[in-house]
């Protein structure tokens, strides 16, 4: 089948690539949450890069996420409220409220 495609910022690609970043979030969109463990995507900006996912964690919202996962392995070098604040510029309250979506991730040689 066709490999699935996700946009990101670069600088979130370079993170991946480094292997700073292994947690990707997102709001659990129908196509989101159709994402399996064993699954390989490809992250596409002004370069790509193929991951596998390794596990996928849900969760109700942003600080639910935060208070289970390490914010370091989601923006390397973040603490819990940098990074609220920056999903919620990212996200709105309706985007949020529709669930939250960790993607526990491997580059792929």
């Amino acid at each position: 089948g066709l490999m699935r495609t996700l946009r990101i910022k670069q600088r979130f690609l370079d993170m991946i690539v480094a292997g700073q970043k292994t947690l990707e979030v997102r709001v659990a969109y129908e196509s989101i949450k159709r994402i399996k463990v064993g699954e390989k995507i490809c992250f596409v900006s002004q370069s790509s890069i193929v991951v596998q996912i390794i596990s996928v964690r849900r969760y109700k919202n942003f600080i639910e996420m935060l208070n289970a996962e390490n914010a370091d392995r989601i923006l390397p070098g973040s603490n819990q409220d940098n990074l609220l604040f920056l999903l919620r510029q990212i996200y709105s309250t309706d985007r949020e409220n529709l669930g939250v979506v960790i993607l526990d991730i491997q580059c792929v040689n």
